[in-house]
């Protein structure tokens, strides 16, 4: 990290300052809330040989006091004019920058004001908005006219700037968002969050790129800051504390002092939008919260709890407040209440907050549904041993309870206890004689397929008859079934109608959707279609909300799609977010582990992909998760070489199983290594799926070793967005090619990192020769390109010589279309 905090952004402003100064004598002021980099934006349009005076609420008493340091001891006769005397010290061509103009004593203010009305000494300003510093100093800055530049808070794209110059490198992009929406364009605020993560350790550097790992937390330090930031007037102080704790809240709900709220939005505490009031900052909510004793804090939340109940909840976040305060107000709790907003959380799939509300409803004594919304939470979080103790005396209950908790044991067993015999023997136990045996045989269906035995699945799956949930359910079984068997075209279809079909119940498991999502995700994702990818993706962003699962599923999904594309070090840093947040049993959970082993090998980083490989959880009983973790295992091999054989062995692992579409995928990944005995079986597992044809296509050009061929199929590869698929044919070409189209190729997919770079051998040209030949390539002379390089014309045509004998060209002609 550089030791002083660096300058970014802000080039507009600068240039502005810039002009204002330039005249001999010239003047401006910048103004801005606190923290947004007033100061630092003064210094870098001053200079560093300019004479800083910096006012302070301490020296408002002190003539000179904020000059101090600028001014020697007077001597006797400057008694009779001391602002005179200190004009004729301060006088020549430097600069002088007074900071923090709103603090300056009475002296200071008129020696300031005789600096810029006599013209000889340029004068930059700075003054935080918000505050009212008195007549004198508003003078001040009138008499800067327009020479002004009212600093806004920092843009996010100014903020990531800022703290990737910080850190010296890059920044992962959940971290430098999460970051940057904390310090709410504030300079100082993101300055003080990057010295408490580093502090902590919570924010650290691996492979080039810094990360958060955990919790920024609250320093001292920056909770004096934000303490020292909001006005000690009890009336604000009192709007502050509300707000922080409702945000956004409707002003009409509270009951306070006349003229609270006003004086809190001209103190620069709150803000009204569309939706209500808000705290002017994200850290002073923060603050608040986190010292706020806890006596007034149960009275201010149950005051709260009061106001919107006499307003009337009207939305799910309504709901969920009133929930949350009075579980932390300790106020008594409607039990059926907090079900129904539990239900209502976990439809979002927001785990944490769901298993609160449904634990303590269930304490209560509230309804069987908070029990089982509990043991759905425990089972999808991973807590097999809890799941599995609140279904005990599911048989006593009545449906759809009973049938709900035994389907919860049964998983909880499958994949808590290793024993899939066990869990097959609940369910058909369950549905002996059970006035609905669809309620346990759609589970026990769905466990089947997931262990790749799809005929029995499908064979055990009931006739859901009338019933739109089972209709539903019937669909996620069927196609996740067909994306393992090969019939994506069908999985896509299943998927699709049941997404249009859904509406949420406290019979249906909103994981159900996230899995119909990821079915219908991958069944795109196999047939080559990043764009119904990117629709599905979208959908389930629609449809889920903002929970931490559904963000999960959303961020592997969106970083499959980055990584097809050929991003794969986006895709790298959201999924290693994403990864943190990722719980339970491995078919329900997005298979983050996997998608980062793939995109940290084409990013070309092995090393990472060893250490995610290291920690990846086991998938026993989902075949479709177990091809995908040894399909990682295969990228992240030692060499193509190795890989390749590594490839061909789990291609032929599935060889005559039911899991055709399996086994078409590791051919794939068979032939994008290099395989050659991957065209046969493409060829009879291709069908009418586009991607798998044009593998057949890239297939037989390998086999014939001709590298035009396999171009015109990376061609068509990255037409259709697949540019890793693309920059992957294009590799198996060069060494087939002539010198200049090899080059060509290099340039053209100049962004792939992973294993199969190698193919495509180094530049032949020096880093020198590519420039002047890229230059010529757009016509410029050699007189032209010269003068751009700074160097002799003699050298640019040496080079040039040098750049044909390479490539096998005759002239310079030839060099056009090459960049």
């Amino acid at each position: 990290m550089t030791t002083q905090w660096p300058f970014a952004g802000r080039e507009a402003e600068l240039a502005a300052l810039a002009g204002f100064l330039a005249a001999p004598g010239g003047h401006a002021v910048i103004t801005g809330p606190a923290g947004v980099g007033k100061s630092r934006l003064a210094a870098e349009a001053v200079g560093p040989d300019a004479r800083v005076a910096r006012a302070a609420e301490a020296l408002r008493g002190v003539p000179f006091g904020a000059f101090a340091h600028l001014l020697p001891a007077p001597p006797p006769q400057a008694a009779a004019n001391p602002v005179g005397w200190a004009l004729s010290v301060l006088d020549g061509d430097a600069a002088v920058h007074v900071d923090d103009a709103h603090l300056l004593d009475p002296a200071s203010t008129a020696l300031v004001r005789h600096l810029i009305d006599g013209g000889r000494v340029p004068v930059l300003l700075t003054v935080r908005d918000g505050v009212d510093p008195g007549g004198a100093v508003w003078d001040l800055v009138g008499a800067c006219g327009g020479n002004r530049v009212a600093l806004a808070p920092l843009t996010p794209g100014e903020s990531t700037a800022l703290l990737r110059a910080a850190l010296g490198g890059r920044v992962e992009e959940s971290t430098a968002g999460a970051m940057c929406a904390r310090a709410g364009g504030n300079a100082l605020m993101l300055a003080e969050l990057v010295r408490a993560g580093r502090e902590s350790g919570v924010l650290t550097a691996g492979d080039g790129v810094w990360r958060l790992t955990g919790e920024l937390p609250l320093t001292t330090r920056l909770t004096a800051l934000i303490a020292a930031r909001l006005p000690r007037d009890p009336r604000v102080a009192a709007v502050a504390e509300y707000v922080a704790f409702a945000e956004p809240l409707a002003p009409e709900a509270l009951t306070l002092a006349p003229g609270a709220l006003e004086a809190a939005e001209e103190a620069g505490v709150v803000r009204m939008d569309a939706t209500g009031l808000r705290l002017a900052h994200p850290l002073y909510g923060e603050v608040l919260r986190e010292t706020l004793p806890p006596l007034r804090r149960r009275r201010l939340l149950r005051e709260l709890s009061r106001a919107l109940r006499e307003h009337g909840p009207r939305t799910t976040a309504d709901r969920v407040r009133l929930a949350v305060w009075s579980l932390e107000s300790g106020e008594e709790a409607d039990p059926v209440e907090l079900t129904e907003t539990a239900m209502e959380v976990w439809n979002l799939l927001d785990a944490p907050l769901a298993a609160r509300l449904a634990r303590r409803a269930h304490e209560l004594g509230g309804p069987v549904a908070a029990r089982v919304l509990l043991g759905a939470v425990h089972l999808h979080t991973g807590d097999h041993a809890a799941a599995e103790a609140i279904a005990v005396g599911a048989e006593d209950l009545a449906e759809p309870w009973r049938s709900s908790l035994v389907n919860i044991r049964a998983c909880a067993v499958l994949f808590g206890h290793d024993d899939p015999a066990a869990a097959d023997a609940i369910l058909a136990t369950a549905a002996e004689g059970a006035p609905e045996p669809a309620d346990f045989l759609w589970p026990l269906a769905m466990y089947r397929v997931w262990r790749g035995e799809l005929a029995a699945g499908l064979a055990t799956l009931p006739d859901p008859g009338v019933s739109a949930r089972l209709v539903d359910t019937a669909a996620l079984v069927t196609a996740s079934a067909k994306v393992s068997s090969g019939d994506l075209a069908g999985a896509v279809a299943d998927a699709a109608a049941a997404i249009a079909r859904w509406e949420p119940s406290p019979e249906r498991e909103p994981t159900g959707l996230a899995l119909l999502h990821r079915a219908l995700a991958e069944a795109h994702a196999g047939l080559g279609d990043v764009g119904g990818l990117d629709a599905a993706v979208a959908s389930l962003r629609a449809t889920m909300g903002g929970g931490p699962i559904a963000d999960a599923h959303v961020a592997v999904l969106t970083a499959r799609s980055l990584l097809l594309r050929g991003h794969p070090g986006r895709a790298r840093e959201l999924l290693a977010a994403a990864s943190r947040s990722v719980t339970g049993p491995v078919p329900l959970a997005p298979p983050a582990p996997v998608e980062l082993v793939l995109a940290a090998v084409h990013s070309g980083l092995p090393g990472v992909a060893a250490d995610v490989l290291a920690t990846a959880p086991a998938t026993p009983h989902h075949a479709a998760t177990t091809w995908a973790l040894a399909d990682a295992r295969v990228w992240a091999s030692a060499s193509p070489s190795s890989a390749r054989a590594a490839a061909v062995t789990v291609a032929r692992g599935l060889s005559g199983t039911e899991l055709r579409g399996l086994e078409a995928a590791a051919w794939h990944t068979a032939l994008r290594l290099g395989a050659r005995e991957a065209r046969e079986p493409l060829t009879r597992l291709a069908g009418d799926n586009p991607l798998l044809r044009l593998a057949v296509a890239q297939a037989a050009a390998l086999h014939a070793r001709d590298p035009h061929a396999l171009l015109a199929v990376a061609a068509a590869l990255g037409a259709r967005g697949l540019r890793l698929y693309a920059a992957e044919a294009a590799a198996h070409a060069v060494p087939l090619l002539g010198p200049l189209d090899a080059e060509r190729v290099r340039i053209e997919y100049g962004w792939y990192a992973g294993p199969l770079r190698v193919l495509m051998g180094p530049s032949g040209l020096t880093e020198r020769e590519r420039e002047v030949a890229r230059l010529a390539s757009l016509g410029h002379s050699s007189r032209e390109i010269a003068a751009a390089l700074v160097v002799s014309v003699r050298t640019v045509d040496n080079q040039l010589r040098s750049v044909y004998r390479k490539l096998g060209l005759r002239g310079r002609g030839e060099l056009r279309g090459l960049f």
